[in-house]
């Protein structure tokens, strides 16, 4: 084989390593921590979330929340609860250091596909670091399950142990 094709088949299978790795490292939890705007104020993993009545609770209702993605503000993750098994929830939204915005919709693998329950969460990291705020969304009322309508709650998360 003389020197051009080997150096060709060299170059392309270089080539092709490197488009397989670009595409596969970004998606991993040791590159998200690397290269994390946040550092030690990362928010992977599995967070309790729990709402009561405005203006502050008491909190009467829980859920976790699993952020499963942190990139610079972007946060992504899922959320589940031990009384609607059948239901899933997706959530999306921004983290800056201080404030955590996200929005809450039927997750496309929730057990029950047709169930409404949209929404969205304003929190503030307090110094503890866990997060106080409010939640707002349609569905189900918690303190009536017969009745669906827009609620407004007072909320906290905390990371679960």
């Amino acid at each position: 084989m003389d020197a051009q094709i080997t150096a060709a088949l060299i170059t392309a299978v270089a080539g092709a390593a490197g488009g397989i790795l670009a595409l596969v490292i970004p998606n991993t939890r040791w590159f998200e921590r690397l290269t994390s705007k946040h550092g030690k104020h990362s928010l992977l993993g599995t967070w309790i979330s729990e709402w009561g009545a405005l203006p502050r609770g008491p909190v009467q209702h829980k859920e976790l929340l699993t952020i499963t993605k942190h990139r610079g503000e972007h946060i992504a993750g899922y959320i589940t609860r031990d009384v609607e098994t059948e239901h899933r929830w997706l959530v999306e939204g921004r983290y800056d250091g201080r404030f955590l915005q996200l929005l809450y919709f039927p997750a496309p693998d929730s057990e029950d596909s047709d169930f409404l329950g949209h929404g969205c969460y304003f929190f503030e990291r307090s110094a503890s670091g866990t997060f106080v705020g409010y939640s707002t969304g349609y569905g189900t009322d918690d303190n009536d399950p017969t009745t669906e309508d827009v609620t407004t709650d007072f909320h906290t998360i905390k990371r679960k142990p």
